[in-house]
């Protein structure tokens, strides 16, 4: 009856009015209980009682999870949430639109094992998007990351570009998977240097049977910006606790205008 102004609080008081027509059903009662946290007076009640941001108009959407990394059950719930939407968006959306979807730390979901439901939404991605003019993309640590599960086989099974940085250990890998690379492309890979020693990062590019080797250069304000390295991220925070927006944040750090 609310269409998409409907919340949690309202799918708890709907099973509320039906427990007197269904004798008290304890079915119902369970729903109530399990879903109460999530409504405005539970522990969850600020994340899921509010407006639905429109993310069909929206040409960059973001999707911050890091502050529930601890909250398993919450992060478990959300992801799901955002499993609907992207798929909504990706699969029920037009095909004239072109659409894109990167997940960052996904080795969490491929690695870990701990959100089969996530592993799967990702493989169907890189399986079936580009049917609907859509891409996948992933952010790993490690090559080893993609072999440790069937979802990550998967996954680099079917991908199509690679931008392969700085390797901790490719020796190991290439042990293990010894047709991965040539000599040249193992060569050149072991003589990448961290980013932070060059002022530029290293990439190697694969597709399909070819390969180019670059070097990335960033401008100090985009790289603030993003950084997660441990003091300029607290650096950001620390600005924009007093009033800063993070463009203005990273501005400031930089040194140049945003």
């Amino acid at each position: 009856s609310k269409k998409n102004e409907a919340c949690i609080d309202d799918v708890i008081e709907a099973l509320k009015t039906a427990l007197p027509a269904h004798d008290n059903d304890w079915r119902l009662r369970d729903l109530i209980t399990l879903l109460g946290k999530y409504g405005t007076n539970g522990i969850y009640g600020h994340v899921f009682n509010g407006k639905t941001p429109n993310f069909s108009k929206q040409d960059l959407v973001v999707f911050e999870l890091g502050s529930l990394a601890e909250k398993k059950d919450l992060l478990a719930v959300v992801t799901y949430a955002m499993i609907v939407i992207i798929q909504g968006q990706f699969y029920q959306g037009s095909r004239e639109r072109k659409k894109r979807c990167l997940l960052d730390e996904a080795w969490r979901h491929i690695t870990e094992g701990d959100n089969p439901t996530a592993a799967s939404f990702i493989s169907q991605g890189f399986r079936t998007a580009r049917k609907h003019n859509a891409g996948f993309g992933v952010l790993i640590h490690t090559l080893k990351d993609l072999c440790a599960t069937p979802q990550g086989r998967a996954i680099k099974a079917c991908v199509d570009t690679k931008y392969i940085l700085l390797q901790g250990d490719l020796d190991a890998y290439v042990s293990e998977f010894p047709e991965e690379f040539n000599e040249q492309q193992q060569r050149i890979i072991k003589s990448f240097s961290p980013s932070g020693k060059m002022g530029f990062s290293s990439v190697m590019v694969q597709y399909k049977q070819g390969y180019t080797f670059h070097r990335f250069f960033v401008d100090s304000f985009s790289r603030i910006l993003f950084s997660t390295k441990g003091q300029e991220f607290q650096n950001k925070e620390d600005l924009i606790k007093q009033g800063y927006s993070a463009v203005e944040a990273a501005s400031l750090l930089s040194g140049e205008k945003g």
